[in-house]
Protein backbone atom coordinates (compact mmCIF):
# COMPACT_ATOMS: atom_id res chain seq x y z
CA UNK A 1 0.00 0.00 0.00
CA UNK A 2 2.87 1.85 0.70
CA UNK A 3 4.49 1.89 -2.36
CA UNK A 4 1.03 2.32 -4.17
CA UNK A 5 1.01 6.14 -2.50
CA UNK A 6 4.21 7.04 -3.11
CA UNK A 7 3.78 6.09 -6.91
CA UNK A 8 0.16 7.63 -6.68
CA UNK A 9 2.57 11.09 -5.10
CA UNK A 10 4.49 10.78 -7.84
CA UNK A 11 2.64 11.27 -10.64
CA UNK A 12 0.22 13.74 -8.57
CA UNK A 13 3.52 16.00 -8.45
CA UNK A 14 4.79 15.15 -12.42
CA UNK A 15 0.89 16.57 -13.40
CA UNK A 16 0.98 19.51 -10.75
CA UNK A 17 4.15 21.31 -11.48
CA UNK A 18 3.10 23.26 -14.70
CA UNK A 19 3.23 26.64 -13.00
CA UNK A 20 6.48 26.35 -11.16
CA UNK A 21 10.06 27.22 -11.75
CA UNK A 22 13.14 25.16 -11.64
CA UNK A 23 16.90 25.20 -12.44
CA UNK A 24 18.57 25.60 -15.74
CA UNK A 25 19.58 21.94 -16.60
CA UNK A 26 22.83 20.55 -17.75
CA UNK A 27 22.60 18.75 -21.49
CA UNK A 28 24.27 15.33 -21.42
CA UNK A 29 25.26 12.92 -24.63
CA UNK A 30 25.64 9.81 -22.22
CA UNK A 31 21.76 10.02 -20.48
CA UNK A 32 21.58 6.15 -20.97
CA UNK A 33 24.28 5.54 -18.70
CA UNK A 34 24.18 8.32 -16.37
CA UNK A 35 20.35 7.77 -15.24
CA UNK A 36 20.26 9.25 -11.85
CA UNK A 37 21.16 13.14 -13.46
CA UNK A 38 17.64 12.97 -14.97
CA UNK A 39 15.54 10.61 -13.09
CA UNK A 40 15.54 9.75 -9.27
CA UNK A 41 13.97 6.90 -9.64
CA UNK A 42 16.86 5.26 -11.76
CA UNK A 43 18.62 3.34 -8.54
CA UNK A 44 16.10 1.52 -8.14
CA UNK A 45 16.61 -0.12 -11.35
CA UNK A 46 20.15 -1.72 -10.56
CA UNK A 47 20.71 -4.40 -7.44
CA UNK A 48 24.06 -3.58 -6.57
CA UNK A 49 26.08 -0.64 -5.81
CA UNK A 50 27.24 2.51 -8.35
CA UNK A 51 29.90 4.84 -7.95
CA UNK A 52 29.92 7.30 -11.54
CA UNK A 53 32.05 10.56 -12.25
CA UNK A 54 31.27 12.15 -14.88
CA UNK A 55 32.54 15.38 -17.33
CA UNK A 56 31.37 17.28 -20.24
CA UNK A 57 33.44 20.17 -21.91
CA UNK A 58 30.87 21.74 -24.34
CA UNK A 59 31.59 23.84 -27.41
CA UNK A 60 35.10 23.00 -27.20
CA UNK A 61 37.06 26.11 -28.67
CA UNK A 62 34.51 29.10 -27.39
CA UNK A 63 35.42 31.21 -24.72
CA UNK A 64 33.30 31.16 -21.51
CA UNK A 65 31.59 27.69 -23.05
CA UNK A 66 29.71 25.18 -20.54
CA UNK A 67 31.64 22.63 -18.60
CA UNK A 68 29.74 20.37 -16.33
CA UNK A 69 31.04 17.38 -13.28
CA UNK A 70 28.73 15.24 -11.72
CA UNK A 71 29.66 12.93 -8.90
CA UNK A 72 26.86 10.01 -8.09
CA UNK A 73 26.62 7.14 -5.81
CA UNK A 74 23.37 5.02 -5.20
CA UNK A 75 22.50 1.86 -3.21
CA UNK A 76 20.10 -1.05 -2.58
CA UNK A 77 19.71 -0.41 1.09
CA UNK A 78 18.31 -4.14 1.84
CA UNK A 79 15.49 -3.00 3.39
CA UNK A 80 12.50 -3.81 1.33
CA UNK A 81 12.97 -2.71 -2.25
CA UNK A 82 14.48 0.50 -0.94
CA UNK A 83 17.14 2.24 -2.72
CA UNK A 84 18.87 5.79 -2.15
CA UNK A 85 20.99 7.84 -3.80
CA UNK A 86 23.60 11.14 -3.85
CA UNK A 87 24.79 13.45 -6.73
CA UNK A 88 26.94 16.85 -6.46
CA UNK A 89 27.40 18.93 -9.70
CA UNK A 90 29.22 21.44 -10.89
CA UNK A 91 28.29 23.78 -14.17
CA UNK A 92 30.39 26.99 -15.11
CA UNK A 93 29.32 28.92 -17.87
CA UNK A 94 31.48 31.81 -18.45
CA UNK A 95 31.51 34.21 -15.57
CA UNK A 96 28.66 31.93 -13.73
CA UNK A 97 29.04 29.14 -11.65
CA UNK A 98 26.66 26.53 -10.07
CA UNK A 99 27.36 23.95 -7.44
CA UNK A 100 24.36 21.69 -6.70
CA UNK A 101 23.68 18.22 -4.37
CA UNK A 102 20.44 16.17 -4.23
CA UNK A 103 19.94 13.27 -2.29
CA UNK A 104 17.30 10.47 -3.87
CA UNK A 105 15.09 8.05 -2.53
CA UNK A 106 13.48 5.01 -4.49
CA UNK A 107 11.19 2.15 -4.64
CA UNK A 108 10.20 -0.37 -7.15
CA UNK A 109 6.84 -3.02 -7.08
CA UNK A 110 6.83 -5.87 -9.40
CA UNK A 111 4.10 -5.92 -11.71
CA UNK A 112 4.78 -9.33 -13.78
CA UNK A 113 7.42 -11.65 -13.60
CA UNK A 114 9.86 -9.14 -15.55
CA UNK A 115 8.49 -5.73 -15.19
CA UNK A 116 8.96 -3.55 -12.73
CA UNK A 117 7.63 -0.16 -11.93
CA UNK A 118 10.32 2.34 -10.08
CA UNK A 119 9.06 5.60 -8.44
CA UNK A 120 11.88 8.34 -7.05
CA UNK A 121 11.61 11.56 -4.92
CA UNK A 122 14.85 14.08 -5.01
CA UNK A 123 15.70 17.26 -2.75
CA UNK A 124 18.64 19.06 -2.79
CA UNK A 125 19.95 22.64 -3.11
CA UNK A 126 21.78 24.74 -5.51
CA UNK A 127 24.54 27.32 -4.97
CA UNK A 128 25.10 30.32 -7.84
CA UNK A 129 27.63 32.63 -8.15
CA UNK A 130 28.10 35.44 -11.25
CA UNK A 131 31.07 37.17 -11.45
CA UNK A 132 29.78 40.06 -12.62
CA UNK A 133 32.88 42.62 -11.84
CA UNK A 134 34.88 40.27 -14.25
CA UNK A 135 33.05 41.69 -17.12
CA UNK A 136 33.88 44.50 -19.97
CA UNK A 137 33.35 47.68 -18.14
CA UNK A 138 30.73 48.15 -21.36
CA UNK A 139 28.42 46.30 -19.09
CA UNK A 140 24.94 47.65 -17.89
CA UNK A 141 25.92 49.45 -14.60
CA UNK A 142 22.91 47.62 -13.09
CA UNK A 143 24.79 44.25 -13.10
CA UNK A 144 28.51 45.33 -12.22
CA UNK A 145 28.07 43.53 -9.04
CA UNK A 146 28.84 39.92 -7.74
CA UNK A 147 25.72 37.55 -7.20
CA UNK A 148 24.90 34.62 -5.07
CA UNK A 149 21.79 32.71 -4.67
CA UNK A 150 20.94 29.07 -3.20
CA UNK A 151 17.65 27.71 -4.23
CA UNK A 152 16.22 24.58 -2.72
CA UNK A 153 15.19 21.54 -5.34
CA UNK A 154 12.71 19.10 -5.23
CA UNK A 155 11.48 16.48 -7.69
CA UNK A 156 10.06 13.18 -8.40
CA UNK A 157 10.53 10.59 -11.38
CA UNK A 158 9.10 7.39 -12.36
CA UNK A 159 10.65 4.41 -14.71
CA UNK A 160 8.73 1.19 -16.23
CA UNK A 161 11.10 -1.79 -16.28
CA UNK A 162 12.39 -5.05 -17.83
CA UNK A 163 15.32 -7.01 -18.82
CA UNK A 164 14.42 -5.89 -22.18
CA UNK A 165 13.37 -2.03 -22.00
CA UNK A 166 12.66 0.79 -19.97
CA UNK A 167 9.90 4.01 -19.99
CA UNK A 168 10.75 6.45 -17.97
CA UNK A 169 9.42 10.28 -17.40
CA UNK A 170 10.77 12.79 -14.57
CA UNK A 171 11.72 16.40 -13.66
CA UNK A 172 14.33 16.78 -11.29
CA UNK A 173 13.54 20.06 -10.86
CA UNK A 174 9.85 19.86 -9.91
CA UNK A 175 9.88 22.88 -7.64
CA UNK A 176 13.02 25.67 -7.32
CA UNK A 177 12.10 27.15 -3.56
CA UNK A 178 14.08 30.19 -3.60
CA UNK A 179 15.80 31.37 -0.23
CA UNK A 180 16.59 35.24 -1.20
CA UNK A 181 14.79 37.30 -3.46
CA UNK A 182 14.17 40.73 -4.92
CA UNK A 183 11.18 40.77 -6.34
CA UNK A 184 12.17 44.76 -7.17
CA UNK A 185 15.62 43.13 -9.25
CA UNK A 186 14.88 42.80 -12.99
CA UNK A 187 16.85 40.22 -13.11
CA UNK A 188 15.18 38.39 -10.11
CA UNK A 189 13.64 34.60 -12.55
CA UNK A 190 15.57 34.98 -15.39
CA UNK A 191 18.10 32.17 -14.56
CA UNK A 192 15.31 29.48 -13.79
CA UNK A 193 13.07 27.04 -15.84
CA UNK A 194 11.61 23.81 -15.70
CA UNK A 195 12.71 20.65 -17.39
CA UNK A 196 10.43 17.85 -17.94
CA UNK A 197 12.06 14.54 -19.06
CA UNK A 198 10.59 11.44 -21.32
CA UNK A 199 13.25 8.59 -21.70
CA UNK A 200 13.68 4.89 -23.32
CA UNK A 201 14.77 2.27 -24.62
CA UNK A 202 14.68 -1.24 -25.53
CA UNK A 203 16.76 -4.24 -26.29
CA UNK A 204 17.19 -6.48 -29.29
CA UNK A 205 19.68 -9.23 -28.89
CA UNK A 206 20.26 -10.58 -32.34
CA UNK A 207 22.97 -12.98 -31.13
CA UNK A 208 25.58 -14.48 -28.24
CA UNK A 209 27.79 -11.91 -29.10
CA UNK A 210 25.89 -8.98 -30.77
CA UNK A 211 22.72 -7.34 -29.44
CA UNK A 212 21.23 -3.38 -30.33
CA UNK A 213 19.68 -1.10 -28.16
CA UNK A 214 17.58 2.21 -29.35
CA UNK A 215 17.97 4.43 -26.84
CA UNK A 216 15.49 7.97 -27.03
CA UNK A 217 15.87 11.03 -24.90
CA UNK A 218 12.51 14.04 -25.16
CA UNK A 219 12.86 17.20 -22.92
CA UNK A 220 10.55 19.77 -22.70
CA UNK A 221 11.82 22.69 -21.15
CA UNK A 222 9.77 25.58 -19.87
CA UNK A 223 9.30 28.33 -22.53
CA UNK A 224 11.34 26.68 -24.65
CA UNK A 225 10.49 24.06 -27.79
CA UNK A 226 11.22 20.66 -27.41
CA UNK A 227 14.54 18.92 -27.73
CA UNK A 228 15.06 15.15 -28.30
CA UNK A 229 17.71 12.46 -28.91
CA UNK A 230 17.56 9.46 -30.84
CA UNK A 231 20.52 6.85 -29.63
CA UNK A 232 20.84 3.96 -31.55
CA UNK A 233 24.17 1.40 -29.68
CA UNK A 234 25.72 -1.52 -30.32
CA UNK A 235 27.13 -4.18 -28.06
CA UNK A 236 29.89 -6.76 -29.49
CA UNK A 237 31.59 -9.58 -28.03
CA UNK A 238 30.01 -8.87 -23.97
CA UNK A 239 32.50 -6.05 -23.50
CA UNK A 240 31.59 -3.17 -25.71
CA UNK A 241 29.81 -0.75 -26.57
CA UNK A 242 29.60 1.68 -30.06
CA UNK A 243 26.96 4.11 -30.67
CA UNK A 244 25.61 7.35 -32.66
CA UNK A 245 23.45 9.91 -31.59
CA UNK A 246 21.12 12.42 -33.25
CA UNK A 247 20.19 15.61 -31.26
CA UNK A 248 17.77 17.87 -32.37
CA UNK A 249 19.38 21.13 -34.42
CA UNK A 250 22.12 20.95 -32.83
CA UNK A 251 24.66 17.90 -33.00
CA UNK A 252 25.67 14.32 -34.13
CA UNK A 253 27.00 12.37 -31.48
CA UNK A 254 29.29 9.10 -31.76
CA UNK A 255 29.67 7.16 -28.74
CA UNK A 256 32.35 4.57 -27.23
CA UNK A 257 32.24 2.48 -23.69
CA UNK A 258 33.98 -0.41 -22.58
CA UNK A 259 33.10 -2.48 -20.37
CA UNK A 260 37.39 -3.61 -18.27
CA UNK A 261 35.01 -5.98 -15.96
CA UNK A 262 31.01 -6.56 -14.46
CA UNK A 263 32.55 -3.45 -12.00
CA UNK A 264 34.28 -1.17 -13.91
CA UNK A 265 33.73 0.97 -17.38
CA UNK A 266 35.10 3.71 -19.06
CA UNK A 267 32.55 5.69 -21.73
CA UNK A 268 33.50 8.91 -24.12
CA UNK A 269 31.47 10.52 -26.51
CA UNK A 270 32.55 13.23 -29.03
CA UNK A 271 29.62 15.67 -30.27
CA UNK A 272 29.74 16.99 -34.20
CA UNK A 273 27.82 20.13 -34.18
CA UNK A 274 25.45 21.16 -36.99
CA UNK A 275 23.73 23.93 -35.70
CA UNK A 276 24.63 27.59 -35.13
CA UNK A 277 27.31 26.61 -32.71
CA UNK A 278 29.25 24.89 -34.95
CA UNK A 279 29.77 27.90 -36.79
CA UNK A 280 32.18 29.11 -33.83
CA UNK A 281 32.90 26.40 -31.42
CA UNK A 282 34.48 22.80 -32.04
CA UNK A 283 32.24 19.96 -30.82
CA UNK A 284 31.92 18.76 -27.17
CA UNK A 285 33.62 15.88 -24.99
CA UNK A 286 32.23 13.95 -22.27
CA UNK A 287 33.62 11.29 -20.46
CA UNK A 288 32.04 8.44 -17.84
CA UNK A 289 34.12 6.56 -15.22
CA UNK A 290 31.86 4.25 -13.31
CA UNK A 291 32.16 1.64 -10.78
CA UNK A 292 29.63 -1.10 -9.40
CA UNK A 293 30.06 -3.08 -6.37
CA UNK A 294 27.99 -5.02 -3.91
CA UNK A 295 27.57 -3.35 -0.50
CA UNK A 296 27.13 -6.58 1.04
CA UNK A 297 29.35 -9.19 1.94
CA UNK A 298 29.45 -10.96 -1.64
CA UNK A 299 32.59 -11.68 -3.45
CA UNK A 300 30.45 -11.63 -7.35
CA UNK A 301 28.75 -8.59 -8.49
CA UNK A 302 25.73 -9.55 -10.01
CA UNK A 303 25.39 -8.98 -14.09
CA UNK A 304 23.82 -5.03 -15.05
CA UNK A 305 20.62 -5.43 -16.67
CA UNK A 306 20.84 -3.50 -19.75
CA UNK A 307 19.06 -0.43 -18.25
Amino acid sequence: MKRIQLITFVLLALAGSFSLKAQQRSIYSQYMFNGLSINPAYSATDIASNLSLHHREQWVGLDGAPRTSTLSFYTPTGFSTLSVGALVSYDNINVTSQFGGAISAAIKTRLSDDLFLAAGLNIGADYGLADLTSLPTTYDHMFAKNERDINGVVGAGLILFSSKFYLGVSSPQLQNITFKEDKNDPRTGTMFLRHFYVSGGYLWDISQDFKLKPNFLIRLPEKSSMQYDINLSAFLFNRFWVGASWRSEESINVLFKYEFSPKFEFVYSYDILTGASGKVANGSHEVMLSYRFMVQRQHVVPVRGWF
